[in-house]
């Protein structure tokens, strides 16, 4: 069976991306965001200079997303000739930011021009960007930069956001504080700024680079780590409510996992799968470190042992926040034993169990048989007596390493209180599993006897929303596979099932990154027609002014197909031909886009036929929308 990736350039949005290597792109930096103050201030702090006052608002540049927000300074400058100035950081933790791979220092900010009189030269004053970087930080060894202006923007007397950019492109040292700092001069009584969206830029990247292979993994659920971080759990668990305990359980209880597949070694070596046995853990993420009793089998492709399976048993009690006890052996006199023994089989992949008989007794069993044994103390066994959790899944130890999975084919547990638990993760049963404590949902794919191949792209792949497949290469379609896709590392991947393939013999995917150039204007009766001459369907209902009712204005961004382009958040200014529409949201007519759309409502004081239209104020490169002639009856 031959399948295909299409590699295509055009001048438009549409990007075809190829099966090829890729000169580094799965390197290129993402955007660093400072704060976008989506639901508080976290990331700034007062910073000095003429006093003020910061608090959070829901009033936002993304023109009024749900969950978004800025921040509001209230900044009280004195009546006063000469220069002030009143600082805003944003300060890193170490070792901060290498900005040698980024272009711009980026920021939104309105005015409230509202009863806040301007300077003497008709400004709100500016704000300075200044950049500081401290000796001993990333590449600055015993350089100290305390104080480097980037530049300044000048803040007009308007009240619509505006977006500024300052270059960074020729600094190029550590960043560890970046200072927004608004001043005036001459000075004014007080004034009031929204701030958001403060980032680091990155240079327009490469597209990403496609590819397709065949899907490696046994059928069962696939364990995804990461998708950051060197230590994240990527775990899922039984319920609270289910009592997982072995104490005081008649015969035999027992915990198996099999793994279907285990990353390589040795590029891997030290990749973790795991279970564990906590008692009445709470919403963490980290239940071995958080919670003061853990009982534990850590497997690992050993490097001491060229790569075999090792399954350690380790546990620890009366230790919350902390993990030294599961690295104390028999051998380290004094202190409280936690690693009592482990077992070592051919390879990770196989069936590892841990089997408990009167509360203290212990056995190990590895793939191939391997057996190893160990007790508990009654007084250790005695703080697993009740609301036991357990938990499967695995952790990367090793940043590098995010990406890498382990597949489970089964989870088997018998002899305690909930009954027995036989799963094969055919489907992922939420009443019997709960993922919310993982490190990130998006990493648990079930893997089924038809699910072929797996599709990935490089990242970063900004704006890339859209996947494409083909069966000729003329015909596209949008595909559903888009919504299944997950972050392994810096790629984005998504297991493509055979009935997901567009032809039986042939399969072509693309992604798409729309870009908008031009506004539509929807009336009441008419609909978005996406790939028609016009873009839309139906016909306007006349108006009655006599009923004093509002009407539905809707805009659009579209692309030149068009098609809505959701990732547009631009501010739009609606006016008329002719007629006195009274706007009732904004009394001057405009809207801010939410995922590419907005709504204003309108009543007429007038009567006849007249045209509305749209002119994007935060991009005016895109083409004006205009509505159909609007009758309103009398």
């Amino acid at each position: 069976m031959n399948k295909h990736i299409l590699q295509q350039r055009m001048a438009s949005a549409l990007l075809g991306l190829a099966l090829m290597g890729s000169a580094g792109s799965a390197l290129a930096v993402s955007d660093h965001v400072f704060a976008t103050f989506d639901t508080d201030l976290t990331g700034a702090a007062d910073g000095g200079g003429v006093a003020k006052t910061l608090s959070w608002s829901a009033y936002n540049a993304s023109g009024g997303a749900p969950g978004s927000g800025s921040l509001y300074a209230a900044i009280n400058w004195a009546n006063a000739a000469g220069w002030q100035d009143s600082k805003i950081n944003f300060a890193l933790a170490w070792p901060g930011i290498e900005t040698a791979p980024y272009v711009n220092i980026e920021f939104d900010v309105l005015v409230n021009t509202t009863n806040q009189p301007a300077a003497v030269n008709g400004t709100y004053g500016g704000i300075q960007v200044v950049v500081q970087g401290w000796s001993g930080w990333g590449s600055n060894g015993t350089n100290s930069y305390n104080w480097d202006s980037l530049g300044t923007v000048v803040l007009g007397a308007t009240n619509t956001w505006q977006h500024y950019k300052i270059s960074i492109a020729n600094w190029g040292h550590n960043l560890a504080n970046l200072v927004l700092n608004p001043f005036v001069n001459p000075g004014t009584n007080h004034v009031g700024l929204w701030i958001d969206n403060v980032m680091l830029t990155a240079p327009p990247q490469p597209p990403p680079v496609m590819s397709l292979k065949a899907n490696t993994s046994p059928p069962g659920l696939q364990i995804i780590a990461g998708p950051s971080g060197d230590y994240n759990r990527q775990n899922i668990r039984t319920y609270p409510t289910n009592e997982m305990t072995w104490v005081g359980r008649p015969g035999t209880v027992t915990y198996s996992m099999t793994l279907g597949a285990f990353p390589a070694f040795p590029a891997y070596s030290g990749f973790q799968a795991h279970m564990m046995l906590v008692p009445n853990p709470a919403a963490s993420t980290s239940p071995d470190w958080d919670y003061a009793n853990a009982l534990c089998l850590f497997v690992v492709n050993d490097p001491a042992a060229n790569g075999q399976g090792v399954g350690a048993l380790r546990f620890k009690t009366n230790s919350p926040a902390a993990n030294a006890m599961y690295f104390q052996g028999p051998n380290d006199q004094g202190l409280p034993v936690g690693y009592p023994t482990n077992v070592h089989a051919a390879s990770p992949v196989g069936t590892w169990s841990l089997s408990f008989s009167q509360d203290t007794n212990i056995t190990i069993t590895g793939p191939g048989g391997v057996i190893a044994t160990a007790t508990l103390t009654a007084d250790q066994a005695a703080l697993f007596a009740s609301g036991v959790t357990f938990y499967v899944g695995d952790q990367p130890n090793g940043a590098a390493k995010n990406g890498q999975s382990i597949t489970l084919t089964s989870v088997d547990i018998t002899g305690t209180a909930a009954g027995p638990i036989h799963d094969t993760f055919t489907s992922f049963n939420a009443e019997r599993w709960d993922n919310s404590t993982a490190s990130s949902k998006a990493g648990f794919v079930i893997i089924g006897p038809n699910d072929r191949y797996v599709l990935s792209w490089t990242t970063p792949d900004k704006g890339f929303s859209e996947l494409l497949t083909s069966s000729n290469l003329v015909n596209w379609v949008s595909s559903p596979l888009i919504e299944h896709t997950f972050l392994a590392g810096t790629d984005r991947k998504v297991v493509v099932q055979t009935a997901d393939m567009p032809d039986a013999n042939h399969g072509y995917f693309r992604l798409l990154k729309r870009m908008a150039t031009r506004l539509q204007i929807l009336l009441p009766g008419e609909t978005s027609a996406p790939y028609t001459p016009s873009g839309k369907s139906g016909a306007p209902i006349p108006m009655d002014m006599m009923a004093m009712e509002a009407h539905n204005i809707v805009v659009n961004a579209c692309d030149d197909n068009w098609v809505i382009v959701t990732s547009v958040t631009d501010q739009v200014q609606l006016s008329t031909s002719g007629g006195f529409p009274i706007w009732t949201d904004d009394p001057e007519g405009k809207i801010n886009l939410v995922n590419g759309t907005g709504t204003a409502h309108a009543i007429w004081n007038d009567t006849g036929s007249f045209t509305i239209t749209a002119t994007d104020l935060s991009d005016p490169a895109k083409t004006p929308g205009t509505a159909a002639a609007q009758v309103v009856a009398p």
